[in-house]
């Protein structure tokens, strides 16, 4: 299963500064009945239910920044923790520029996608 962007994805803190290089904590969950990332329910031939779908044990993300002129920066995030958690927090450095617009992407995808930046 996987999510085109994560719906929870908020920096740790307000405020970064201008210059590169700040480590970042991005704290990450989906609600859902089940209180996992995601649940996904399907209603065709004789299987139709829900499958409910946990973090697991390490998860990457990508984090693209985005600013007047286009991509600044491409960064993956890492969380670890134990498998079936349902908040994730993910770890990085940011190479942003200050007043880019930042999207989360899971799963995490390579900078080979991103040819422009």
């Amino acid at each position: 299963m996987a999510l085109a962007a994560l719906t929870a994805c908020q920096k740790e803190s307000d405020v970064i500064s201008a210059s590169k290089g700040v480590e970042l904590t991005i704290s990450a969950s989906v609600a859902s009945p089940a209180d996992t990332r995601t649940t996904y329910t399907y209603t065709s031939g004789t299987q139709a239910g829900t499958i409910d779908v946990a973090w697991e044990a390490t998860e990457y993300l990508t984090v693209v920044s985005i600013g007047e002129s286009g991509i600044t920066a491409v960064d993956e995030f890492v969380s670890t923790g134990d498998a079936g958690r349902t908040k994730a927090e993910f770890t990085g450095t940011w190479n942003g520029s200050a007043g880019d617009k930042v999207i989360c992407l899971y799963p995490a995808v390579t900078k080979k996608l991103f040819k422009f930046y």
